[in-house]
């Protein structure tokens, strides 16, 4: 039902960007689905979801961001100054470029995990460029202040594109517990051995972040936060908010929960929750993913 391409895109301040592009060779398209990925992650990630998603008509983008595979090469861990609104911007600056080509009039963005602050970034500024957003796997960091101390000190005695480690331990170091015994250090991510064996033969998966993107992912997760920067979200741009049951990064859907219920003390209706009972981090990654996959695309499907 379709195929796909990749190519390099050179955004706004002359980064250069590993794009994948799904296309459906359906006559009469849906839209676009632009997709930020997780930390850590690369654009086959989500063949799953695009294989599925251009068979309804929808083409599917894919940059690699800042500091992750083909966009990093050798620079794998370090996305730069300021990386969390750079890659909001990149997604922007690409999608101003495929829409001179194919002007969509519907496009949804969907971000997981590191991309779902990614896609809220963009969403805070450029909420009128969409008519939905798909968020997956917020992170859930209730000390998010200390975590910001430790890697500012981090900072101070090692340098900013030194490998953080401190604050990396201090997330990371029990996010396994809930699943002893466990096979691997990516139990928590999907129960899809399948799909963990794939992300343990990645080099990328291992590598440590810099302390200047952490910094900054951290300094997001405030921002996202914070309702006021809520306030002048396009009434045009429906959102759904997604969650493993037994997502330990989310605390147990904690995150989309909360986020649902700000946006609607706001007033903020174009909205809905949902949390997969069972289902982990990555939920299209999951044994049970069609589900989800098929719940995005329905629900894409009824706003156009």
């Amino acid at each position: 039902m379709g195929n796909s391409q990749s190519f390099y895109f050179s955004s706004f301040d002359g980064t250069t960007l590993y794009v994948k592009y799904w296309y459906s060779i359906k006559s009469q398209k849906k839209g676009l689905i632009l997709i930020a990925h997780g930390l850590g992650e690369t654009a086959e990630y989500y063949d799953d979801f695009c294989t599925e998603a251009i068979s309804y008509g929808f083409d599917v983008v894919i940059p690699e961001a800042r500091g992750h595979g083909k966009t990093a090469g050798e620079n794998v861990g370090n996305p730069g100054k300021d990386s969390m609104h750079n890659m909001a911007e990149d997604l922007k600056v690409l999608l101003q470029a495929i829409k001179k080509e194919n002007p969509y009039d519907n496009v949804v963005l969907l971000g997981h995990s590191l991309g779902s602050l990614v896609a809220q970034l963009f969403a805070l500024k450029y909420s009128e460029e969409l008519i939905g957003l798909v968020l997956t796997g917020i992170p859930y960091l209730d000390n998010v202040n200390e975590l910001l101390a430790i890697v500012n000190r981090e900072i101070e005695s090692r340098g900013l594109k030194a490998p953080c480690t401190d604050a990396f331990q201090t997330i990371f170091s029990g996010i396994n517990k809930p699943f002893e015994p466990v096979k691997t250090d990516l139990d928590w991510i999907t129960s899809d051995e399948k799909m963990v064996k794939e992300s343990l033969a990645l080099p990328s998966t291992f590598v440590l972040f810099s302390n200047e993107f952490y910094r900054d992912f951290f300094k997001s997760i405030k921002e996202t936060n914070e309702t006021a920067n809520w306030h002048n979200i396009s009434s045009y741009c429906s959102i759904l908010l997604l969650s493993g049951g037994m997502d330990v990064m989310s605390h147990y859907g904690r995150s989309i929960k909360e986020r649902y219920h700000q946006l609607t003390a706001i007033g903020i209706k174009n909205l809905r929750y949902k949390i997969y009972e069972n289902m982990r981090h990555s939920i299209l990654r999951e044994v049970s993913r069609q589900e989800v996959i098929r719940d995005i695309l329905e629900w894409i499907r009824l706003r156009i």
